[in-house]
């Protein structure tokens, strides 16, 4: 056996702490170094104790005293946070605010793999009396604040840094990211639509919902395409200083063309009447135009033009 006074211990299993407070990773081990005896194996084991208050569970959420600041800083200055482990944590959330504008990019939010090479960079413009606010990924095992000032002295001047164990990005990333997979996004409703659909009971009946998911079907299926018409009617009206019908409601209509073959303005109007102060559009001699079809208008067209000379040619489409 070998002296216990003398023997050289052995690290046993490492246990991350987190002190209550501060939300810092502290590491316990099983070994005293002052108390140690060996085993039948011939392993040195002992005893530790750290003081302060530990927890083995990550606080929900941390303001980090080391990358945070309320001192204001001199014109092009710039404050450099301390390296700490967000090993335990999710996302950084950040609030900023300042008198004065910072440099181009100034906020940054650096992450790393080992508190040394900063890779990985979240640059940020706050403006003056501007609050900002923002949540970053954790990504890195490590991560730093630095804000780099304008060309103005601060008198104002809040930096927070606070670790968050669970939070989503910023909602602008979430829209940005919506937008991007659109497609996505709607055809996902669908399945989360089916599962209403198996799971649901006493909100609504199973022939509501399949319904609901069948024109949501149809969205899908369409989105994106082109809408398309295999029939044309063509017909060709008298230009007239008095109110005329181009087309009378039609809900089959896909879109529709009209090409004035007029010296005088036409005053084309999305309703049953048109005059020369209440109408849509005015379309120039001898111009064709085409009706928008997003989103497709299948009201009754009419018209009245500056003087009756000419006709205009319709091609409408069902």
């Amino acid at each position: 056996m070998s002296n216990p006074t003398t023997a050289t211990p052995s690290l046993g299993p490492l246990l991350p702490l987190y002190d209550t407070s501060s939300g810092q990773t502290n590491i316990a081990w099983d070994v005293d170094p002052t108390t140690v005896a060996t085993d039948a194996e011939g392993v040195t084991h002992g005893k530790a104790s750290i003081s302060g208050t530990f927890s083995s569970t990550p606080p929900s959420g941390v303001v980090s005293t080391l990358n945070s600041s309320a001192t204001p800083l001199a014109a092009n200055a710039v404050f450099t946070g301390t390296s700490e482990s967000i090993l335990a944590y999710g996302s950084i959330s950040v609030q900023a605010y300042s008198d004065v504008a910072s440099a181009v990019g100034g906020l940054v939010i650096e992450q790393s793999q080992d508190g040394v090479n900063w890779d990985t960079k979240a640059s940020y413009s706050v403006g003056a009396t501007t609050p900002f606010q923002a949540t970053i990924n954790a990504t890195g095992q490590f991560y730093r604040a630095v804000y780099t000032n304008g060309a103005t002295n601060q008198t104002v001047f809040r930096l927070q840094t606070i670790k968050e164990v669970n939070a989503s990005p910023s909602a602008g990333v979430a829209n940005q990211r919506v937008n991007a997979q659109s497609g996505d996004f709607v055809a996902n409703s669908i399945v989360d639509l089916t599962t209403i659909i198996t799971n649901t009971t006493g909100l609504a009946t199973q022939t509501t919902l399949a319904a609901a998911k069948t024109d949501l079907d149809t969205i899908v299926t369409n989105t994106g395409k082109t809408p398309t018409s295999a029939t044309g009617t063509i017909t060709s009206i008298v230009a007239a200083i008095a109110s005329t019908s181009l087309l009378a409601s039609n809900t089959s209509r896909k879109g529709a063309y009209f090409f004035t073959e007029s010296p005088a303005i036409m005053y084309r109007a999305l309703a049953a009447t048109a005059s020369l102060t209440a109408y849509t559009v005015q379309v120039p001699a001898n111009t064709f135009y085409e009706m928008p079809t997003e989103p497709v208008y299948t009201g009754a067209i009419s018209a009245i033009w500056s003087a009756a000379n000419g006709s205009v040619r319709i091609t409408e489409m069902s």
